[in-house]
C-alpha cells in the first residue's frame, strides 16, 4: 500500500473540509461556516461569492434580500459614517456574510471598524496582488435579529484624501441550518459612494458687497454654484438655520463651529448673519445641503467690519436711508432720501431740504457690522468735507443684522447737490454712499 498517496488524499480532504465548514454545536444543530468564511467571498472583483462552498442553488435564485444601507451618497476625507448590512430571507433562522470596500483599481478603500465584537469581526486578505480588509459575522453574529432576518452593523471611516469612487461589495448566507453547505440561498449586493466635490464661496458684506471684512452678527452675502435647491427666503423670526436644506457653517479662529442663521437661499447665492460669538480672526465657511454638494471659503472676521446698503442693494450710489426732521414745534416727519426712475430702471436721488434755520434734520443711515465699536467717538460722518454729528449707531431694534446710524446735517451743507457720505468705525471705512442736499 502507498501510504504516501494515502496521506496526500487525506491532507486534501481536510484542507477542502476545513476550508468549507467550521462546525458550531448549538442545540444539536451543526452550522456551516458559522465562524466567518475565508477572504475573498464577497462577489468584489476578483473574489467568489460563498457558492465556492455552498451549493444547490444559483446566487440571487432565491426571494430574499441582500442590502448594504448607511453608504453616503458622498464622503469626505476621514468621515465615518455607520454602515448595516441586512439579509432577510423567509424560513431562515441562520445567516452570515462578508463585506469589502475597495477603490476602482481594486485597493481596499478606506478602514472598516467593527462596533459590536460579539457579532462581527475584521480580517484582512490579500487578491490579485491588492490587500483587502473584509468584516464578516462570527459565530455569535449567524442569529437572527428580526423575523427572518439577519443584520449587522459597523463603522466605515473614508480615506483620508480622496481616492475616486468607492464600491462596496457584501455576499450573505441565509442558510437552512442542515448542518452542511447544501441547500443555503446566497445572495450578494453593492453599493456605491463618490468623493465629496468642494467648490469654492466669495462671502462679502450684503451691505457693502466690496469687503472681505466681516463683524460678529454681521449680515452677508455668499456666492457660489449649486448652493441652493432653489429659491427661498425667511419668513419668521428666530431665522432659520436650514432652508431648502441648505445649511452654512462658520468656524472661528478659536475652533467653534455654529449653524448661521439664513435670511435667503438661492442657486447662486445665499445671504446669511455671522453667528453672534464668532470670534475675531480667519474663520472657514462650509456651506452644504440642497444644491448636493459643498462649498468652502475662508473669511476675516474683525470687532467690527462697517458697511451701508444702498438704495439700488450693489453697495453703490444713494444710500438706503431715511431722513428725520424735527422742527421747532417738536413735530417730526419722515422723508425719502431716494427715488425709483422708471427711465433708469433704478433709484435715484430725492433731495433733502434742510429747511428753516429751526428744523434740526437727522440722515439716518442703514449698514452692517458696525454695532460692536468701542465708543461713539469712534464713529465718524464725513459729508463732503464736513463732519456730520452721529448721535446714534447700533443695532435696529427688530431687525436682525441691521445698524443704524443717525447724523444730524450740518446747515453748511444746504446747496451741495449730489454729495459723498464716508462713514468710519474705529478707522474702518465702509463703501462711500449719497445723498442729494437741497
Amino acid at each position: 500500500m502507498n501510504y504516501q498517496i494515502i496521506v496526500l488524499k487525506m491532507s486534501l480532504t481536510v484542507a477542502a473540509f476545513v476550508c468549507c465548514v467550521a462546525y458550531l454545536f448549538s442545540g444539536g444543530q451543526v452550522i456551516a461556516m458559522s465562524g466567518g468564511p475565508q477572504v475573498g467571498s464577497t462577489g468584489a472583483p476578483g473574489e467568489s461569492n460563498c457558492m465556492e462552498c455552498h451549493t444547490g442553488n444559483a446566487v440571487n435564485s432565491g426571494a430574499g434580500t441582500l442590502s448594504i444601507t448607511g453608504v453616503p451618497a458622498n464622503y469626505s476625507p476621514n468621515q465615518e459614517v455607520t454602515v448595516t448590512v441586512t439579509l432577510t430571507q423567509a424560513g431562515r433562522s441562520r445567516f452570515g456574510f462578508q463585506l469589502t470596500a475597495l477603490d476602482e483599481s481594486g485597493k481596499q478603500a478606506g478602514t472598516i471598524i467593527v462596533t459590536d465584537s460579539n457579532r462581527t469581526q475584521s480580517l484582512t486578505g490579500v487578491i490579485a496582488g491588492n490587500t483587502r480588509q473584509y468584516i464578516e459575522h462570527r459565530a455569535g453574529g449567524t442569529t437572527s435579529t428580526g423575523t427572518n432576518q439577519g443584520s449587522w452593523t459597523f463603522t466605515w471611516r473614508a480615506p483620508a484624501a480622496s481616492v475616486g469612487p468607492v464600491n462596496f461589495y457584501a455576499a450573505g448566507n441565509a442558510a437552512n441550518n442542515n448542518g452542511n453547505q447544501s441547500g443555503d440561498l446566497i445572495y450578494t449586493a453593492t453599493a456605491s459612494t463618490q468623493p465629496l466635490v468642494v467648490t469654492q464661496v466669495a462671502a462679502v458684506s450684503a451691505a457693502s458687497f466690496s469687503s472681505a471684512l466681516l463683524a460678529s452678527e454681521s449680515i452677508v452675502a455668499a456666492f457660489g454654484p449649486n448652493l441652493a435647491a432653489g429659491t427661498e427666503t425667511a419668513s419668521s423670526v428666530p431665522l432659520p438655520t436650514s432652508l431648502l436644506g441648505t445649511k452654512i457653517r462658520v468656524k472661528d479662529s478659536a475652533g467653534t463651529e455654529r449653524e448661521a442663521p439664513l435670511f435667503f437661499v438661492s442657486a447662486g447665492q445665499v445671504n446669511f448673519q455671522i453667528p453672534q460669538g464668532t470670534a475675531t480672526g480667519a474663520a472657514t465657511l462650509t456651506v452644504t445641503g440642497g444644491g448636493g454638494g459643498t462649498a468652502a471659503g475662508t473669511v476675516q472676521v474683525e470687532a467690527v467690519a462697517p458697511g451701508l446698503f444702498t438704495a439700488n442693494s450693489n453697495g453703490r450710489g444713494v444710500a438706503a436711508a431715511v431722513v428725520l426732521r424735527v422742527r421747532a414745534d417738536g413735530s417730526q416727519s419722515y422723508e425719502q432720501v431716494s427715488q425709483f426712475d422708471a427711465a433708469q430702471n433704478q433709484f435715484v436721488s430725492a433731495p433733502v431740504d434742510l429747511g428753516l434755520e429751526t428744523d434740526q434734520v437727522f440722515l439716518i443711515l442703514f449698514g452692517t457690522g458696525i454695532r460692536y465699536y468701542s465708543g461713539l467717538s469712534t464713529v465718524i460722518a464725513r459729508i463732503a468735507d464736513t463732519d456730520g454729528q452721529v448721535l446714534y449707531a447700533g443695532p435696529v431694534a427688530g431687525y436682525v443684522g441691521l445698524d443704524q446710524v443717525n447724523v444730524l446735517l450740518p446747515r453748511a451743507l444746504a446747496g451741495r447737490g449730489n454729495t459723498d457720505i464716508v462713514l468710519t468705525v474705529e478707522g474702518k471705512a465702509a463703501n462711500t454712499v449719497t445723498v442729494n442736499i437741497r
